[in-house]
């Protein structure tokens, strides 16, 4: 399967050669107590297209049956 970049039209992924042209990202949100203790949130992973930066949420392309090692970055 070929996932291409909505906004520039780049190849993203290709599940049969392994290619792939971006970045994966995670959402880590930090928030502070009174006594400046930080306090660190996760959230989401998405892949970042390397040509515009468009963020593509994880859960979709699991949906779509495509495997992304997030591990590897």
């Amino acid at each position: 399967m070929k996932i291409k970049c909505r906004d520039c039209k780049v190849l993203l992924i290709d599940s049969k050669t392994g290619e792939g042209n971006y970045r994966v990202f995670r959402d880590i949100e930090v928030k502070y107590d009174d006594y400046l203790n930080p306090e660190f949130y996760w959230g989401d992973y998405y892949i970042v297209c390397t040509n515009c930066g468009r963020k593509v949420k994880l859960d979709v392309l699991k949906k779509l049956g495509v495997e992304v090692d997030v591990d590897d970055w």
